[in-house]
């Protein structure tokens, strides 16, 4: 079952990341690049703190 809900979650994952994507594309042009790092550290630490999240779900075995 918990198999199940891991595979739901990765598309909404991928969605999410194309959607992060076309958005820098457009905002990050309008932006100092200072802002475009502070987006892009700030990207990186949100994904890294699900994935770890999604990692302790799947090897706790609910």
């Amino acid at each position: 079952m918990n198999n199940n809900q891991n595979s739901k979650l990765i598309p909404v994952a991928v969605i999410l990341l194309i959607a992060a994507v076309l958005f820098l594309n457009v905002v990050l042009p309008a932006l100092s690049f200072r802002w475009m790092m502070v987006i892009i550290i700030a990207v990186i630490g949100v994904s890294g703190a699900l994935v770890m999240l999604w990692m302790r779900r799947k090897g706790g075995g609910e």
